[in-house]
């Protein structure tokens, strides 16, 4: 008699089976630009936390003034998109964050991307985040 109740325990170690991470609607996403500022992106708000001249590799640079702004979901799901099609070509990622480079992170797993400075995803994301940011 077969037991194919067995197939149940070895199949994930046959077809190495993870999960793989996904953005849902309950993801956040914070993402440090090319000069060290950090956008804290939700489906309701967008925070920006800029470099200081202080903090700056120059000691003069600043990237401007923090704010916070509301958004509306469509805008939300518009950078999502974004960001899920940056994530998806893995052209133009790399493992480690270099100066002028790009990470996304998705929150609350902490799953990250680092996407090269002059890449095309990187361009499109600074560019999505500064349009849904416009005051």
């Amino acid at each position: 008699m077969k037991k194919p109740w067995l197939l149940l325990f070895i199949a994930p170690f046959l077809f190495q089976c993870k999960p793989q991470p996904t953005t849902n609607q309950m993801t956040n996403f914070e993402y440090i630009d090319g000069n060290g500022s950090v956008y804290s992106i939700s489906n309701s708000s967008i925070e920006f936390k800029p470099i200081t001249a202080k903090e700056s590799s120059s000691g003069i640079f600043n990237a401007g003034e923090p704010f916070k702004i509301k958004i509306e979901l469509t805008q939300f799901e518009f950078l999502k998109s974004v960001f899920e099609k940056s994530i998806n070509n893995k052209i133009g990622q790399i493992g480690q964050r270099n100066k002028g480079t790009g990470k996304l992170i998705l929150l609350p797993e902490k799953t990250f991307y680092i996407f090269e400075m002059n890449s095309v995803q990187k361009k499109e994301i600074d560019e999505a985040i500064a349009l849904v940011s416009k005051k």
